[in-house]
């Protein structure tokens, strides 16, 4: 099986992200599940980012206009974040279209929860996760 396809995740106890955020043990996580059905519109390109999404089982296609006459597009599986630039303060904006390519249950936090689970902009995590994040390129761009 692909790195990008694992296993699907059943319990937050599973997931890195819950078990991080000391899911079980009275700490806030805040990630809620919730069930997307194939074809599902999470967000389009260049709307408001208003939310960030932990893929624990399923596919989900991202693409991207590059220019007028091409688009990238590739899948996101299992233990991976769609919409980051909702955890990044200087993005507004979703740099891809989200759609679930199958039956999917994505983990969802708004920028508010994010922002009080990470901390303000310049704390330690959110300087080190926007660092990492800076780059939201399709692979067909690198």
């Amino acid at each position: 099986m692909s790195k990008r396809h694992k296993s699907p995740i059943e319990q937050c106890t599973e997931c890195p992200i819950g078990i991080a955020s000391g899911e079980g043990k009275g700490q806030f996580c805040p990630f809620i599940p919730n069930e997307a059905p194939a074809g599902t519109v999470m967000f389009d390109e260049n709307n408001e980012a208003h939310h960030v999404y932990f893929v624990r089982n399923g596919l989900v296609e991202l693409t991207r206009h590059k220019r007028r006459d091409e688009h990238c597009a590739h899948e996101v599986g299992p233990g991976k974040y769609v919409g980051v630039e909702a955890m990044m303060p200087e993005r507004s904006v979703y740099s891809h279209t989200a759609i679930t390519k199958t039956d999917a249950t994505l983990c969802s936090a708004t920028t508010e929860g994010v922002d009080r689970w990470l901390g303000p902009p310049g704390s330690p995590a959110r300087t080190s996760l926007t660092i990492v994040l800076g780059d939201v390129s399709c692979p067909e761009d690198e």
